[in-house]
């Protein structure tokens, strides 16, 4: 599932020749159009929440695994992995924040 976007933009940058960005342009949506993912999934606000959430994920994880701490471990892994499950960026706002929350309140345990 995670490589299936990474296929898309390969067959429709390498598949159609790459004639040029309009080209390119048009084989991607043609490929996104039969895939079922939507537009969205390349947005400049997804990449801007992957970035983001993977950064934080993965320093909680490293945090976690140095001090033994389950809490931050499993969030971090979450926060890192929730981008490429999550395509809406709202959505994606939202569970971020809830997750981040949620560790907040447990972090004394």
């Amino acid at each position: 599932m995670l490589l299936r976007p990474i296929g898309l933009l390969r067959t429709a940058l390498l598949g159609s020749g790459f004639q040029g960005r309009d080209a390119s342009v048009g084989a991607l949506n043609d490929a996104l159009a039969g895939s079922g993912l939507s537009e969205g999934a390349f947005s400049g606000a997804s990449l801007f929440w992957g970035l983001l959430l993977g950064s934080v994920g993965m320093g909680l994880f490293i945090y976690g695994k140095k001090n033994r701490r389950p809490y931050p471990l499993v969030g971090g892994i979450v926060l890192s992995v929730l981008p490429y499950a999550v395509t809406d960026s709202w959505v994606l706002g939202f569970s971020a924040t809830g997750i981040c929350t949620l560790l907040w309140m447990l972090r004394g345990r």
